[in-house]
């Protein structure tokens, strides 16, 4: 296994969209120094826009028990439901 967890790669903003649950919840999983390996991993994913990149680090990071949960909606706002663009 590499340093990121295989489960926790995605390539599209569509695919991270499908998978944000697992993703977040592997993403909680991690020490400090894994999260911060994975902002790297995340970041340095150029087929997706800052604003974007920025949503997701904002959802990851966000508590679980969140009372605004407002990422989760920005998130949807960005799906793509006929596939990626």
């Amino acid at each position: 296994m590499g340093v990121i967890n295989e489960r926790m790669m995605f390539e599209t903003y569509n695919d991270f969209y499908i998978r944000r649950n697992i993703i977040k919840d592997l993403f909680h999983r991690l020490s400090d120094n894994g999260k911060e390996v994975y902002k790297y991993y995340l970041y340095s994913n150029r087929l997706l826009s800052t604003m974007k990149v920025d949503l997701i680090w904002e959802y990851l990071r966000e508590p679980d028990n969140s009372f605004a949960k407002t990422s989760e909606k920005d998130l949807a706002k960005y799906y793509n439901k006929s596939g990626d663009k």
